[in-house]
């Protein structure tokens, strides 16, 4: 996350930074795995799921500072709540059973958390916090989210990477994993992505809105605690 008005950049750990040698590289550019920055009125709170772990000491602080009457963008490789359309057992941190008070924080907040890992165009949404599943730049279609934040929610619209060849890669790697996954994985990207990743989220009133018509079943909505 490139932060306004300034060179800083903010990231949270995935699965492959948890290795140790690239976690010596995480430190060496003085990233700090877990945050908590007020940024013009939002907080922006990074949770360190690299480990596959939501409950350990750095994160529960981060967690139990975050106000929930406040708007919160929120950044994890994992996904705090799982989503119905990925059946991967890895879609969730591993410690689910141990985190259940921290899950119910998270519920509570109002905002958007951006998941890595599995990269497909699939939303939970629990209360007023959208829980989306962002593209990565290997993964067709490549590209990233470039984030809006307005008083009331905010706009997502996705950018493709410039690269005719690493498309190229993209769709080939792609193309295996539909034939790994079965069409689950391809109807998603294919159908839920154009309206997942240019869209708008109003966290007041809870609503998501697209230019294009998100799928019923890309979005699923929790019932709240």
């Amino acid at each position: 996350m490139k932060m306004v008005g300034g060179g800083s950049a903010l990231a949270v750990p995935g699965n492959h930074d948890a290795v140790e040698e690239r976690l010596d590289n995480w430190q060496t550019l003085q990233w700090p795995e877990t945050f908590l920055v007020n940024l013009r009125g939002i907080q922006i709170a990074g949770i360190n799921t690299g480990k596959e772990l939501l409950n350990t000491p750095e994160n529960r602080q981060v967690i139990t500072a975050v106000d929930p009457e406040r708007p919160v963008l929120a950044l994890s490789h994992y996904q705090f709540f799982a989503d119905r359309r990925i059946d991967d057992a890895d879609r969730i941190f591993a410690d689910l059973d141990d985190a259940a008070e921290l899950t119910a924080q998270i519920a509570r907040w109002k905002g958007v958390a951006y998941i890595g890992h599995k990269n497909i165009a699939t939303a939970v949404r629990t209360g007023a916090l959208l829980h989306l599943n962002t593209p990565q730049t290997l993964h067709y279609p490549a590209g990233w989210l470039e984030v809006e934040v307005f008083r009331n929610g905010l706009r997502q619209t996705f950018r493709p990477i410039f690269s005719e060849a690493l498309h190229e890669y993209s769709r080939r790697g792609t193309a295996r994993l539909v034939r790994k996954n079965g069409q689950t994985f391809d109807r998603f990207r294919d159908s839920a992505a154009p309206g997942l990743w240019n869209s708008a989220f109003d966290w007041e009133t809870r609503t998501l809105f697209s230019a294009q018509t998100v799928p019923e079943d890309a979005l699923t909505v929790l019932p709240e605690a």
